[in-house]
């Protein structure tokens, strides 16, 4: 059921900028504003009386399928087996085969993507998957550009605590702000991320929340 072979994609590059073959995590949040620039023709509606309720639509519930309850208990049932090493990358492939219906095509694309991805390479595929979804980042964190390119401005040590504050991820209770100096920060955010959104559509599985949990839990190997 889980983990069916996908090849990852060669790394994307952002507009113009040439190709690099190494990707530390401040650079990628460097890279993240260009990105969501060069198509702002997807986030900008024309301007209208009907604005206001589009820009509030974000935080009402979301109205999405029905969780496939046995493909999200043996997604939960086989995590427990697995190598903790292993466990948060196979946490998120099997999100991204469990809710292919019910997150958005760059999220499924990246979390797929991550089983083939090295982890010096991990920080630029998440970064991309979240420039191309970037009202899912508005929704958790207020204003999810600026978060990120405020990320590129500090100390690579004060980053998860930065992430856990300005999402205010204390309210998934998912991990506390202590645990963030020894998590992989832009695995908690984007495991935080699919939480926040799966619970718009109603209260996770327990299965879901298993694999989300082992996501956030992938330690800081690489900066």
């Amino acid at each position: 059921m889980l983990l069916s072979g996908r090849a990852c994609a060669s790394p994307p590059q952002v507009c113009d900028s040439p190709p690099v073959s190494r990707f530390p995590l401040a650079l990628v949040i460097t890279l993240v504003a260009p990105v969501v620039a060069c198509d702002k023709s997807k986030e900008k509606a024309p301007a209208s009386a009907a604005t206001g309720e589009a820009e509030a639509k974000p935080k009402a519930d979301l109205e999405m399928p029905e969780v496939d309850a046995k493909a999200a208990s043996e997604l939960g049932e086989a995590l427990k087996s697995a190598d903790a090493h292993a466990r948060p990358v196979l946490a998120a492939v099997g999100l991204a085969e469990t809710e292919r219906d019910r997150l958005p095509d760059p999220f499924i694309e990246g979390l797929e993507a991550l089983q083939n991805t090295p982890p010096e390479m991990r920080a630029q595929l998440l970064a991309k998957a979240l420039s191309e979804s970037m009202s899912m980042l508005d929704h958790m964190c207020g204003d999810g550009r600026k978060l990120m390119q405020s990320l590129a401005t500090i100390a690579p040590d004060q980053r998860g605590v930065a992430i856990y504050e300005g999402c205010g991820l204390e309210k998934h209770g998912l991990l506390t702000k202590a645990d963030m100096s020894a998590r992989d920060g832009m695995m908690v955010l984007m495991g935080s991320l699919v939480f926040d959104h799966l619970s718009r559509g109603g209260e996770l599985h327990a299965g879901e929340r298993a694999a989300v949990e082992a996501m956030v839990s992938a330690p800081a190997e690489l900066e």
